[in-house]
Parts: structure tokens; sequence; C-alpha cells
């Protein structure tokens, strides 16, 4: 067959290139209860896991390790069904939450979902109804026929009522696969065994028939071939036709012996049946006539499992090479194909004037013109008023009907057509107006009264304002007897009257009820409404929020919240609210919003506003949703985050057994809440395993610090040991995690010096704060590790760790940090200095550390101190003892401290510069500390001059001359006698020294003292030394003073210098 064809082909995925092993494709591994998402159960080594496909996002499966023997996606929510042996669960993926659970008596060998919240379930004997809401359990439906026993279970339907109930299965028999299916009747509680293999339930209208028809469809091939049947299943709604039942072959192709049926869809929009067979062909009949309408193959696979494609009301399947597919009604062919291909121009243009499709629109213009030429009117009216897409209801129609004549007592041909116009639908404008024209010309008012009875005429007539003139109130009493109640209210000014009138919203215009309200007063729209949810809450309720969310700023909020509640109508709140919930502020509006969200299920919505709002009070929003109690709980915890309520949310979920909601929270919601969980469940007491357990499953961001203190303060740190020691095997340097396990150590006494040694990662003021009032020296190891100075000062001096604090500042060598420790206002400066002298200072060997805290000593102007200290160092530690600078300090400090020690130092040390530290302790008046230096040193004539110019005391001078004998002591000596006037000490003390160099003061002085003797030696020893012209000459004067005249003469006759005169 040429041209186009009558469906739409797509292949919508291919499993396989989404990661599904093809042995996993099958009826007993793969479900697929509706076109939204596709559930496999596979088993990888030892592992099973659950994959869940959103069609929507099919490239990005779900993988869930979950041990089951069956698994079923709900139809449009992300809820699954699990089976293990007898147990069956309802859980919430996105919130990770089981839902329901059930322990079944026998068990469960097939279940499907029948509508969003109700399973269906299978059992060897019975049939049970399982909901997801509430707290009910399974309810059983009815027993299993007889027939069944044997069969695999392939397939469980429900009519849309739940009325009518099907089970599906298959056997072997005699070399072929025979179909049974048990129909069972709830309201008359009997079963029906029936051979089929494929079957459905759908809703559709015929020709002619006000309402839908309860219609059950069912395929078999029997050893004489295939049927499908069609038939009506209860009894017609009053006023229907019954459907009349159908018998229709189904062709198998030749090359196919053993096929037969696996599967039924219906598209109640197109009234087509789609029926697939087990080796991938696809048949499409029509409903209502049973025509084969299409049959080709889909798929080379079979295709186990189908469900209905809502977007387009089409069928969509799987096959065995995991190929996703689907086939639905091309609406711009299926017509054209049906009257072209199949040349059945009847069943075209039923479908075109039925499913309002193109295609057919020839068929409607030649049959119209035929019927008219042919004088009949009335039929052709008939199919001007059917024609799909209005292409006969033109002006041009309606001229046609004008040039007919009336023929006598018959209705003219222009208001036959109206009034099968009015059959089924209403006038539009034009026909409406050309309708009332000759009626007005020929004043039968009485006639126009009738039509005012009939709302689809009156309605154009009023609607178009013909009349000015009429008596309102009666012509609304009119309307409202004829149902033109929107033309009544119009006229009617009567309270009474309008709530009686405006309560049937189903027969007005809801766009037109809504701006009808505007024109009332505040007082009697609240009455209004009120009238209309008592009337009949259920089809009034839409127009009514329509109504409040418009005018509810003038009518206020508050009595529209009133007015729902005081009918229980939660839905009516939850909608009116969320209409207006977004642009109010008002805490209580969003507290009731929440409120009627919830007792209306909307559990997503609620989610909204708890996460998205600021304006409800979150103390009572909090307390609400423990009351509530509902089964998702992902809204309390929202709020509970938001606001800071963590620890009241942990205490009422473990204490209403929701611990899984306690692991959602900081897993998926906010992981930075742990440290509060963890802490609220200690406060509870909590099992340590499940508090671990939830610790090492967050792998989100949160602090350390915090969750440390909550163990902390409740003594209950070892708790986190293990989660620890895992993040430093994994290479964390985090400090909160090396602090933690640093305070375990601690509190464990695992030998936690090393650690703290060893360790580059800890936070040394944390661990050395926390290790203060455990043990302090640890303390002090922690804030030496970090250089924390002030505080291991602080807590060295709150404990007396003078000698730490000591050992500390010596290897620290900082100078500032010495000015601060040595301040004369530092209470602990004394037992420091104690230790400093004592201790440390004797335990170094660094030449810098020593140096450091001499100057710091220095420059803290403690000389006492600094002495003892250096005795210490120079004294007692042979390291330094020699060391020439730290000996100097040592007796400068002590001439300038204590005077009293210097002579001991200038003793005992012998290192010094002592010609420095000398002339010092003369520049102090340390006269016998310099003398002494000079003499150890040997220094006899800075010695002997100290005795002389600062002790003044010539007879010890004698004496040290004495001991040294050395010719320049001797001198020195001689100068400072000759200065006393002591002649002949002087002169022996010159001779002594062999020094005739002060001869003129020597020759001046004996001869005022007339001490020639003394001379005469003086100057002979200086004759030696020198042929001065005056020594002779004096020596010759000498001579003769003291009658030495032998002596003379042998001078005089002896050559000289001497200046005589004869």
């Amino acid at each position: 067959m040429a041209g186009p064809l009558p469906i739409k082909f797509q292949e919508h995925l291919q499993l396989q290139n989404v990661g599904i092993n093809v042995t996993n494709i099958g009826f007993s591994s793969l479900t697929m209860e509706s076109d939204k998402f596709i559930c496999v159960r596979e088993k990888v080594n030892d592992t099973a896991f659950v994959i869940i496909i959103d069609m929507a996002d099919s490239s990005n499966p779900i993988k869930r390790p979950i041990t089951a023997d069956s698994a079923i996606m709900n139809p449009t929510s992300k809820v699954i069904a699990l089976k293990a042996a007898k147990t069956l669960q309802i859980f919430n993926i996105e919130l990770r939450s089981r839902m329901k659970t059930y322990n079944m008596t026998e068990d469960c060998i097939f279940w499907k979902w029948i509508s969003v919240n109700t399973i269906g379930i299978v059992t060897e004997t019975s049939v049970y109804h399982w909901t997801m809401e509430g707290d009910s359990q399974p309810v059983k439906m009815f027993d299993r026929h007889q027939s069944l026993v044997g069969c695999q279970i392939i397939n469980y339907r429900t009519d849309e009522s739940l009325q009518w109930l099907l089970v599906i299965g298959i056997q072997a028999q005699d070399s072929r696969v025979v179909g049974r299916m048990q129909l069972y009747s709830v309201e008359r509680k009997v079963s029906q065994p029936i051979e089929g293999h494929a079957a459905a339930f759908t809703q559709f209208k015929l020709t002619g028939n006000k309402k839908s028809s309860n219609l059950f469809s069912f395929a078999v091939r029997g050893p004489q071939g295939g049927k499908l049947h069609i038939i009506e299943v209860g009894a017609p709604a009053p006023d229907n036709q019954p459907f009349q039942k159908k018998a229709i072959d189904v062709q198998f192709p030749a090359e196919a012996p053993n096929d037969f049926p696996v599967a039924m869809q219906t598209s109640s929009k197109h009234g087509v049946i789609f029926l697939v067979t087990k080796y991938g062909y696809i048949h499409m009949f029509d409903i209502e006539s049973g025509t084969l309408i299409y049959m080709n193959r889909i798929s080379a696979d079979t295709m186990f499992v189908t469900a209905p494609y809502e977007p387009t009301s089409g069928i969509i399947a799987v096959n065995r090479k995991g190929q996703v597919l689907s086939v639905s009604v091309d609406e711009d062919n299926v017509v054209s194909y049906i009257q072209n291909a199949l040349g059945n121009a009847e069943l075209a243009y039923k479908m075109s004037a039925r499913c309002n499709l193109p295609g057919a629109d020839q068929l409607f213009l030649a049959r119209f013109a035929q019927l008219f030429q042919s004088g009949n009117y009335g039929e052709a009216a008939k199919v001007a008023a059917t024609a799909p897409r209005g292409i006969l209801r033109t002006q041009q129609t309606i001229q046609q009907f004008q040039t007919v004549p009336a023929q006598p007592n018959q209705p003219s041909p222009l208001l036959q057509y109206f009034s099968i116009l009015l059959e089924s639908s209403k006038l539009n404008k034009e026909e409406s107006i050309e309708l009332c024209k000759p009626v007005v010309m020929q004043g039968k008012k009485q006639l126009i009264e009738k039509w005012l009875k009939e709302d689809k005429v009156a309605d154009a007539i009023l609607a178009n304002n013909m009349f000015t003139h009429y008596d309102r109130p009666h012509i609304a009493q009119l309307c409202e007897k004829a149902g033109l109640l929107q033309r009544a209210l119009e006229h009617y000014t009567d309270l009474y009257d309008i709530k009686r009138a405006v309560v049937h919203t189903h027969l007005l215009n809801p766009e037109w009820l809504v701006n009808y309200f505007g024109r009332l007063s505040v007082d009697d729209c609240i009455e209004c409404l009120k009238a209309m949810l008592q009337a009949n809450i259920r089809q009034n309720l839409q127009v009514v929020v329509q109504i409040a969310t418009k005018y509810h700023e003038q009518l206020g909020t508050p009595k529209l919240i009133e007015l729902f509640e005081s009918f229980k109508s939660y839905e009516g709140l939850f909608y009116f609210l969320g209409s207006i919930v977004n642009f109010s502020q008002e805490p209580d509006v969003h507290f009731k919003y929440i409120q009627a969200a919830c007792k209306t299920g909307q559990i997503k919505e609620v989610e909204r506003i708890c996460r998205e709002s600021n304006c409800y009070d979150a103390e009572r929003v909090k307390n609400f949703l423990k009351e509530a109690k509902l089964t998702d709980q992902l809204p309390l915890i929202i709020v509970c985050d938001r606001f800071n309520f963590v620890h009241d949310l942990v205490l009422y979920l473990y204490r209403n057994n929701l611990m899984k909601n306690i692991e959602i929270y900081v897993q998926r919601v906010n992981s930075g809440r742990l440290p509060v969980v963890v802490g609220g469940l200690l406060d509870v007491d909590c099992s340590e395993d499940h508090i671990k357990q939830i610790i090492l499953s967050v792998r989100g961001n949160f602090n350390v610090d915090e969750l440390v203190e909550e163990v902390e303060k409740r003594n209950r740190m070892k708790l986190l040991l293990p989660w620890l020691e895992t993040r430093i095997h994994d290479g964390s340097n985090d400090p909160a995690v090396h602090n933690a396990l640093a305070k375990i150590y601690i509190d464990s006494n695992s030998n936690p010096e090393k650690y703290l040694r060893e360790n580059p990662h800890y936070d040394s003021r944390v661990v050395g704060k926390y290790c203060e009032k455990r043990d302090p020296h640890l303390a002090c190891v922690a804030y030496e590790r970090g250089g924390c100075d002030m505080e291991l000062i602080d807590v060295c001096n709150e404990n007396s760790l003078f000698k730490s604090e000591a050992r500390y500042l010596v290897r620290r060598k900082d100078p500032v940090l010495w000015e601060s420790v040595l301040r004369e206002d530092n209470q602990y400066r004394r037992p420091l200095i104690d230790q400093v002298i004592q201790t440390a200072l004797a335990e170094t060997q660094d030449p810098e550390e020593i140096s450091v805290t001499v100057k710091a000593f220095m420059t803290a102007d403690l000389p006492n101190n600094l002495i003892e200290l250096l005795e210490k160092i120079v004294i007692d530690n042979s390291v330094f003892s020699e060391h020439r600078n730290l000996q100097n300090l040592l007796i400068l400090t002590a001439i300038k401290a204590d005077r009293s020690r210097v002579m001991d130092y200038i003793n005992r040390l012998e290192n010094y510069d002592a010609p420095d530290i000398a002339n010092i302790a003369i520049s102090n008046q340390l006269y016998e500390e310099a003398f002494s230096i000079y003499k150890k040193f040997e220094v006899n004539t800075s010695a002997i001059q100290v005795l002389i110019d600062h002790i003044k005391n010539l007879d010890r001078a004698y004496e040290f001359a004495e001991r040294c004998n050395e010719p320049g002591v001797w001198s020195l000596l001689a100068n400072a006698q000759i200065r006393q006037g002591l002649v002949k000490e002087a002169i022996d003390s010159f001779i002594k020294a062999d020094d005739p160099t002060s001869y003129l003061e020597v020759v001046n002085v004996a001869s005022q003292n007339r001490s020639w003797e003394d001379l005469v030696r003086y100057l002979q020893m200086a004759r030696k030394k020198a042929r001065e012209t005056f020594v002779e000459t004096e020596l010759a004067f000498a001579y003769a003073k003291t009658n030495r005249l032998a002596e003379l003469e042998e001078f005089i006759s002896a050559p000289n210098h001497a200046q005589i005169q004869t």
C-alpha cells in the first residue's frame, strides 16, 4: 500500500545503550507500569541491584543496591514497590524512606499498579488490592477461579471504576499456548472464566449516546484461529443505546503459526484498540465497528511488556533486545488512509466526525450537498452539525437554508437547521442573530419566550441585546427556568434570588461568573460563596476558589479562610491560598496554606513553601508538622533546618522511629547539620553503632570542630575514633580531624606526647586548650609545637610549671617574649627566674640561647638576677665557663649591683679582659679589686700604680715592689716617694729601679733636704747611665758637701763633664 501510514512509530530508547545487560531484559526482570518509568533487576557478582530509568531523563538511570524478587514503579511518581519472599514494601525513592510494609501469608506471584495509589496482588488462590494511603493492609477482592490453576499469571487489569477486575494467565497445552482469564464483577461478586490471551477495558461513547459505555475487549487464538471480542460490561447507562458486541477475526501470518496475542491497549481518544502479538505484529482495530485499520510487524523480537503512551494516546512497549518503542495514531493521515487505502469511506467519515480529524472534508461537503440538493434538509443539517472543525457551520450554509422556501404546515428549513444545531451544541453569534430576525419581524413574542426557556437560543438573543424594554424580573425568572442562569443573574437584584441561581455553577460560564461577583457587595459575595459551597461543594469549589482569589483583597483573606474552614474544604483552601501565598507577607496565610497542603496530600508544595517562604511562624509550623505525622517528613526537616530547630527535629524523629529520615536529612538535605544531629542522638541515648554508621555515611561538608564539640561536651569522644581514623587513612589534612584524634589519644593516654610532637596537622591552640585541665604538661607540648607563646606562659603560670616555661623561653630566643615575662608586674617572675637560673640555662649548650637570655635580663634591668644567672652559666657550667664575654659581664654586673662579689669573681675567674675590667673597677672606686686584677695577671706597674694613686699606701707599695722587684715597679714607687719627700727611700727605690730619669727632681729635693749622702749614691748610679754635665757637676758638689775630698779629687782628675770653677 503506497502513501502515508495511519500510525506513527517512534523508538525512544535502546536499554543496552544505557548499561542494561540483555540477559536482564525479560518478563521476570523488567517491569513497565506506565510510559514514565522502566524498572530492571540485575545481579553483579553477588550484589543485587535495581535500576530505574526515568523516561524523561533516560540517559541517567538510577542504580540502587537492592535485593528483591520483584520491583514495580508507581505509574506517576518516584515510588517503588518491592517484593522479597512474602514481604511487600513501598518506598519513596526521593526521600529514601519506607512508606509501607506488609508480610503476606501467601506468596505473591504477580502484582501490578492498577492506579496511582493502588497495587493489585495475585496469589495462588486470591486477588488483593493494597492502597499506599494510610496504614491499610491488602484487601481481598476475590478468589481465583479453578480454570487458572497451573497458569503463569501475566497481567491483571481493572476498569476505570474498579468494579470489573480481570486476571490473565497462560499455560502450555497441546503444543500451543492457551490463554486463561477470570473476569470478576465487584458489584455482583461473581466470576466468569474466559479463554483469552490479552484484554483491556475502555470508555467509549457511541454516536447518539449521552454517556460513555464501559467496554471490555479481549483477544484469543484458538485452534480455529484468532478472534477479537468487544462487549459492554454492566448495564448500559440510562438513555444509552447498548453497545452491540463484536467478534472480529484476527489474522495471523502464515509464517507465524505459533503467534498469539500478548498485550492490548486502547485509545479512548481515537476509539481504537492496539493488539500486540508475540512475534512483534501490531493490529489496530476501530472499536465501534471492529474494523481492522492496520496490521504490520513492528519488531522482530517479542514485545513482552506494554503500557499506554499518554502523550499521543498510543501504546509503548519493550522488546527482548531492549528497544523501547511506541505506536500511535497518525492524526494527519489516519482518515485519508482509511478512505483511500482501505476504501472505507463510511469509517473514514465516522472517525473524522468522532475525533474531529482532517482527511474527510470532501466527504462531508459532498454528502451535505447531495442531501441538500435532494431536499433532505434535516439530514443535511445533521451533516453540517457533525462536520469536523466546523467546516460547514458558515454564513454560506445559513444563506443556503434561507433560500429554501418553507412548506405549508412545516417548519422552515432554516429553523430546522438551527434546531438540529441546538441538539448538539450552542449557536454561534451569526446563527443566533439569523434565528431571531424573522421572529421579531413577525411579532411572535411567545416564540421568543419559548426560546428563552431553551438556553441555547435565549442566550444568544440576550447576548446580542436585541431587546431593551421588557419586564426584567419576569424575564429573569424565565431565564432561570430555561436554565439560562447567566442571563437570570444579570437581571436579578434580590440576594435570595441570586443565591438560588448562582449555586448552579455547572450551568454558568466560569469566567463570566467570576466577573459577576465583582458587582456584588462584600457581604453578598460572602453569602453567595457560602451558598455555593453549601449546595454542592464538589461542583462549585473550583469557581469559588477563582472568585476568592480575584477578590480576596476586597473580601478579606481571613474571612475567606474562615469560609473554607467552616466547610472543612482544605482542598479549596489549598487552591485559594496557593494563588496568593507567593504575594502575601501574612504569616497566617502561609501557615494556613501549609496546613491545607498537608491535609490534601500536596506534600511537594508543603516542601516548597517551607523551603522558600520567609513569612511563616517557624515555631507554629514546626509544631503543626509534628502533630500532622506526615508519611513524608521532608517539610518538617526543611523547617527545622532553616530555623535551627535541629535538636527538636532529632528528638521527634528518633522517638517516632523515623531514623531513616534522620539519615536522609544529614545525607541529602544538609550535611552541615551533622554535629547537632549527633548531639541530639546522644541526648536520647541512641545506639553508638547507629550514630557511627550515620557519621560514616555522610559525604558532604560539615564542621568537624562542631561535631567534636558536640561529642566532647557529652564525654563521648571515643565515638568518633573509627571515623577519624578513616579520614586520616584517606589522607585528610583537616586540622579539625587531627585535633579530634589528639583529644581521644589524650583522654585514653595512648602515647599522646608522641602524637603531639610528631603530628604536623593539628591546631596547637585548640589541642593545647583541651589539655590544660587534663594534663598541663601536654598543653605545653602542644603550645610549644605551635609557637603559642602567651598560651604556654599562661598555662605554666597557672600550674606552676616554671621549669617548662623557663626551658621554653630559653629555646624560644625571643627578646620580646622575654620582656613580657620579666616585667616587674609579673607575679610569677621570681619563680620563673629561679628555674631559668637553676635548670634551663644549665641544660643548654647553645651560645645564642645564652646570649639572648642574658640580654633579656640586662634589658629588664635585673642585675642581681643576672649575677645569679651568670654564676650558673660561668661557674657551674663547664661548657661556658671559659666564655670571655660572660666572665666580663659577670664581673661588670657585680661591680654595678653587688660589689661584695667582685673580688671573689676576680679571683675565681681566669678568662676576662683584665685591663678593661680593672679600669672599670677603678672608675667605680673598687681599688682593691683593680689592684687584685693587676696583681693576678702580673700587670705589676698598674698594680702599684693603684696602690700609689688610689689606695695611697706607700708602705704596701714598697712591700709590693719588694715582692715584684721589677725596675718599673721600683721606678713608680720612687717617683711617689720623692713626691712625698721621702728622699732616702726614694733614692733607694731609684737605685733599685736603676732609673736615672728623674735626676733633676731628685737633686732638687735632696738638696732641699740636705740629704747629700743619699744624693751621692743616686748620682753615682745616674752617672753610670748618663754622662750628663748636670749629673757630674752635682756629683762633684755632693762630694764636696759630704767632705769626700779624696773621691772628689779622683773624680776631677779623671775625664768628666762637670763644670768646675777654680
